[in-house]
């Protein structure tokens, strides 16, 4: 499994829109690279861009925190996941769409609300230690275990509410080259100031 946490220097990175109220990120060089336009991307990708939204609301219910802090951006290679500036979250479409997308569209939501789940522990967790050592280590298992029963009660529901809904034509591939990297931090972004301060993230925190 690849593992990075700097795998560019910084995410150069342009608002392009919302998805189901979620802000969405587009890395430059995809803008500069190809005919990609922010409009052209939206549009492509507007149903499996709401379902990544969807996912990530479902994640900010489990630890207690506002959707508004959790982020949405897009880049075509680099092994970074996730990462976090002043505590707001970005989480990348290609690797849900990759991995997660085809198992929505055929009904089958509760491994991506587990997956992203633990990944956004892994990212509150370096809130607490910037660094990947015993004491991360020990933050990011407490998040975890702390939150078992509400993940594991989101994953029953939107298994439960999934089962009711007949399966959906594939979305727009991302047609990038398919990753497995967990969850990382990075650098922060360009041109994405955070929606919310601290305080919102202690609802995470708390017994």
């Amino acid at each position: 499994m690849h593992t990075t946490c700097d795998a560019k220097p910084g995410l150069n990175v342009t608002y392009t829109g919302t998805a189901s109220s979620l802000r969405v990120f587009l890395d430059n060089e995809v803008l500069q690279s190809s005919s990609t336009t922010p409009t052209s991307f939206m549009t492509a990708h507007r149903t499996g861009l709401s379902h990544f939204a969807h996912v990530l609301q479902d994640c900010a219910s489990i630890y207690n925190l506002p959707s508004s802090s959790f982020q949405i951006f897009y880049d075509t290679s680099g092994g970074t996941m996730a990462f976090n500036q002043n505590q707001s979250l970005f989480f990348n479409y290609r690797f849900f769409a990759q991995e997660h997308l085809p198992m929505l569209e055929a009904g089958d939501k509760d491994l991506a609300v587990r997956h992203w789940a633990t990944t956004t522990a892994h990212e509150l967790a370096h809130n607490v230690e910037r660094d990947h050592n015993t004491r991360f280590q020990n933050v990011f298992q407490a998040l975890i275990e702390r939150h078992i029963p509400n993940i594991a009660e989101v994953a029953r529901r939107v298994s439960v509410a999934a089962a009711a809904v007949p399966p959906q034509r594939p979305s727009s591939s991302v047609g990038a080259t398919r990753q497995t990297a967990p969850a990382m931090r990075q650098g922060p972004p360009k041109a994405a100031p955070p929606p919310s301060g601290s305080a919102a993230f202690k609802g995470a925190f708390k017994r």
